[in-house]
C-alpha cells in the first residue's frame, strides 16, 4: 500500500477506472483509509466498514436499486462519476 499512497490523484482515479465495478469495490474497501484521505469514498467509521467488508465477501455482484433489474442499475452506474459510483454501491450495501 505504501506504492500507492505515494501516486498522484490523477494516476489513482485512472487506475480504478479501468477496474470491473465489483473489483473497484473490492479496490476501495481494502484500500478505504488511502480512499478516504482523497475523499473519494465517504467517511464511516471502523465498524460500517468492516460491515462491508464482511457483507461484500458474502455477495457476488451488485446490489441494485429496488424495482430495477442488474441490468438496469449497471446500465444507470455507467453515468455516474467514479466517485458517485463507490457512493452507490457502499450505500446499497448498508441498506
Amino acid at each position: 500500500m505504501a506504492a500507492l499512497q505515494t501516486l498522484p490523484l490523477e494516476l489513482l482515479l485512472q487506475i480504478i477506472e479501468y477496474l470491473p465495478p465489483l473489483a473497484a469495490v473490492d479496490f476501495a474497501l481494502a484500500h478505504y483509509p488511502l480512499l478516504l484521505s482523497h475523499r473519494l469514498v465517504p467517511a464511516l467509521s471502523i465498524q460500517t466498514v468492516q460491515r462491508l467488508r464482511l457483507r461484500r465477501r458474502a455477495v457476488s455482484n451488485l446490489p441494485t436499486i429496488p424495482g430495477l433489474s442488474s441490468d438496469t442499475t449497471w446500465y444507470t452506474m455507467r453515468y455516474l462519476s467514479l466517485e458517485d459510483r463507490i457512493w452507490f454501491v457502499m450505500a446499497m450495501y448498508l441498506r
